[in-house]
């Protein structure tokens, strides 16, 4: 958020400089505006109810709950609609790894992923977590996702070739041993 507001001051500067204008507002206002997922007044009280309705009613691994409340905050009810909705929803996408099936519609659904890096890398960080970088399963996951995203077998190849190059790049120093 400080780079942000800092961002936003320059720009600001410069296109009162450059083409003479102002904004309506000259106050920065994104700290008063809580993150997707962050509009919770009471952390605390929100970790504890969460935390007891995964153990009572969604019979979830402690890691796998405590992930899914830090991750999507707010957002959780909409999250664990995907998770109930899906044969797998509740499983894990690797043994170990606390990321589940559920995720991936929902990331498919509500944070706009459109591409196997994207999910690996980003969304859920299997890329760096998993002592493989999610090499045992990015397979399955691009076939999800070329389902979903209607991908054509092209497509599908091209993902994982992208996904694969972005891999050989973080192994460079492999080569040079």
């Amino acid at each position: 958020r400080t780079m942000a507001k800092e961002m936003v001051k320059r720009m600001t500067k410069r296109l009162e400089k450059s083409f003479d204008i102002s904004p309506a507002e000259s106050k920065c206002l994104t700290d008063q505006i809580p993150l997707y997922g962050g509009d919770i007044s009471n952390y605390a009280a929100f970790f504890d109810k969460w935390k007891t309705e995964f153990s009572n009613h969604h019979h979830l691994d402690t890691d796998i709950a405590q992930h899914l409340i830090e991750s999507y905050g707010s957002r959780l009810p909409d999250v664990l609609e995907y998770i109930e909705s899906s044969s797998d929803g509740k499983e894990r996408i690797l043994p170990g790894l606390h990321y589940i099936w559920g995720e991936l519609d929902y990331a498919l659904e509500h944070e706009m992923t459109v591409a196997l890096d994207d999910f690996l890398i980003r969304r859920t960080h299997l890329f760096s977590l998993d002592r493989k970088q999610a090499l045992d399963v990015h397979e399955e996951i691009a076939s999800r996702l070329a389902k979903k995203l209607s991908w054509s077998e092209e497509e599908k190849k091209a993902q994982i070739e992208r996904y694969k190059s972005k891999i050989e790049i973080t192994r460079w120093y492999l080569r040079s041993s």
